[in-house]
């Protein structure tokens, strides 16, 4: 426990408390990703294998939009909150004030190794706590980059940056936290969740899990809603926890959605995506194969066709954009690819009588709460009708991963995609106490301001 001990005596200091020093650290954090900004993309690049192009748009240029509304909301997101005195506690000043936890760790993922640890320190900046960041370790270039930015533009007694594995992040998991934020894996979240538990830390997790998609055969344009799928679902090369997985489509129009959503990829990428500068790559060879697995397993078992890509190549971490059509059978759903996050370019069609059988596969897929729901329809009662029949950690209508990017909005799971959410002010809120205070005057204090009813001895009534 000797790095929470000695960021835990820096923040004893209460250095962390003033606004000016919580504004000098977010404006050094906008500094060191601006001053940088071609060495995070070349770095997040090199790590993922996502184009520099997705590095600027979902990870650098949202933590700069993000920063810029905690920054300009901090200084009245830090006063105290007014609240009525009522009954026996009147007459009282009665306030919320929000207080920093201390010391939080911060576990960031591999598919997006900067904006996932920078955007949640933003919060954990406002509220302000110290930090440890601890980057994924499949990441070196990124890692290797913010271990060298970090102190030299945040203050170094207050920040630090972890480096290593599966040992070092246990052990980091043995010390004793404030407050533990996580984004990655519903297996490791759970690992997290438990050694939070020990200690009884208070903690975010971050995870993902099946995300439906919901068309309806009235649109007001199935050309830009199959191009907006498409995007989402090969963004990273698949590798974001809020992409769509399997399109939800009624029958009268699945065959022409299936058909754009193919010539939009097209379009997108070429008719040999692998020669595409825009096309990402997944993390590691070992990715590959597990998308390569699940993929000639469902078709295999006759449970999907694969309509358009399929072809992979693990010694260049690729995965072709694919889609594939599901099965008309019971047990259609009985695979992996049905049953667990792709993480890669594959996306599943599934045609759908009604909204009612809509509703009941994304329960039996997703389960009762995937972290992002999407629905694509021009009758306001249907988009509502999703909005309140499947429940989602967010949605987007009309779109697809806007939520997540949005740097107003929370961004969080529900039961099995995560617990506890950041974005905006809730970033703000999540790394702060909600401490309850109530103010009372001792003298020149009446009847009515100190009642005897309070006190024994008492009357029966």
């Amino acid at each position: 426990g000797a790095l929470c001990k000695e960021l835990g005596a820096t923040f004893k200091t209460g250095i962390t408390r003033e606004y000016k020093w919580r504004a000098s650290q977010l404006k050094g954090l906008v500094a060191m990703v601006e001053d940088h900004y071609e060495e995070f993309k070349t770095a997040i690049s090199k790590d993922v294998g996502k184009p520099a192009i997705d590095a600027d748009l979902t990870e650098l240029s949202t933590i700069i939009s993000s920063a810029s509304v905690v920054r300009s909301g901090l200084k009245g997101w830090m006063n105290h909150e007014q609240h009525a005195s009522i009954g026996l506690i009147a007459p009282a000043k009665s306030e919320v004030r929000y207080e920093p936890y201390g010391v939080v760790l911060i576990l960031g993922p591999f598919n997006f190794p900067v904006a996932m640890l920078l955007r949640p320190l933003l919060g954990a900046i406002a509220a302000g706590n110290c930090a440890v960041l601890k980057p994924s370790e499949a990441c070196i270039e990124s890692t290797a980059l913010l271990t060298r930015l970090v102190p030299q533009y945040l203050d170094k007694r207050c920040f630090r940056v972890v480096t290593g594995g599966v040992p070092e992040t246990t052990a980091l998991l043995a010390e004793p936290w404030d407050f533990i934020l996580f984004t990655g894996s519903i297996r490791v979240g759970k690992i997290v969740a438990k050694a939070a538990a020990e200690r009884l830390t208070p903690c975010v997790l971050e995870l993902g899990g099946k995300n439906p998609v919901v068309v309806d055969e009235h649109l007001e344009s199935l050309e830009v809603a199959a191009r907006r799928i498409a995007w989402g679902r090969t963004i990273n090369a698949g590798q974001v926890c809020v992409a769509p997985e399997y399109v939800l489509v009624m029958e009268s129009v699945a065959s022409k959605l299936e058909s754009a959503i193919i010539r939009n990829l097209e379009q997108m990428f070429g008719p040999d995506p692998s020669q595409s500068p825009d096309m990402g790559r997944l993390i590691s060879p070992a990715a590959v194969r597990r998308a390569q697995s699940v993929l000639k397993e469902a078709q295999a078992a006759g449970k999907v066709r694969v309509v358009h890509g399929g072809q992979t190549d693990p010694d260049a971490r690729y995965v072709a954009p694919t889609v594939v059509r599901v099965a008309n059978t019971d047990d259609a759903l009985d695979c992996a690819l049905m049953q667990e996050e792709a993480f890669a370019p594959i996306l599943s069609i599934i045609p759908v009588k009604s909204l009612d059988q809509a509703v009941e596969l994304a329960a039996r897929i997703s389960g009762k709460h995937p972290l992002a729901m999407y629905v694509f329809s021009s009758r306001r009662a249907f988009q509502e009708e999703c909005l309140a029949r499947i429940p989602s950690g967010g949605a987007t209508v009309n779109d697809v991963i806007m939520q997540a990017a949005s740097p107003t909005l929370p961004f969080g799971g529900c039961g099995t995609s995560g617990v506890g959410r950041y974005g905006g002010r809730d970033s703000f809120e999540t790394f702060s106490h909600r401490r309850g205070v109530i103010h009372k005057l001792l003298s020149g204090v009446s009847v009515v301001g100190d009642p005897l009813l309070r006190y024994p001895p008492f009357t029966p009534t």
